[in-house]
């Protein structure tokens, strides 16, 4: 249990350390960039930005980076809310194309190898991208309907 502790302690100073380096503000920015094309574009480009990046470096310090930038970008509490919620749809299903950006997806993947079940890392990464793109799209597409039609 201590070691959790001491992991999250870690997280939290990376992710400080990237905001005090600029980075939430060159995501801010980006925010601002989505949502000069619309609602749309703006949940989309939140969702797979979110994706990519959960895809690159693990999907805790993504939601925690994404989720600092939307709250400096200064928005309408109701936009804020639909950006925080595609960037949870976007860290969520991001870490999926690739074996890396999510440790259950190791852990699983360790523990079908043991039973002698191999799934390579190339097509592993095929098959993922191809399903969690589509996965992705349709969950933001259909947040976005939500925020225009329902609320």
């Amino acid at each position: 249990m201590e070691h959790c502790l001491f992991l999250h302690w870690y997280v939290y100073a990376v992710v400080y350390s990237l905001k005090r380096a600029g980075y939430t503000d060159s995501l801010t920015g980006l925010i601002h960039k989505f949502l000069s094309y619309g609602e749309l574009t703006a949940i989309m480009g939140v969702g797979i930005t979110s994706a990519l990046l959960s895809a690159l470096m693990n999907n805790l310090p993504t939601v925690m980076t994404v989720n600092i930038s939307i709250g400096e970008a200064g928005l309408e509490p109701k936009m804020a809310e639909f950006l925080a919620l595609a960037n949870l749809v976007g860290t969520n299903i991001g870490p999926k194309p690739t074996p890396i950006g999510s440790l259950a997806t190791l852990l699983w993947l360790h523990v079908l190898d043991k039973k002698g079940i191999r799934i390579g890392w190339w097509y592993y990464t095929k098959v993922g991208f191809v399903l969690t793109f589509s996965v992705l799209v349709g969950t933001l597409f259909a947040l976005w309907v939500c925020l225009r039609y329902f609320l």
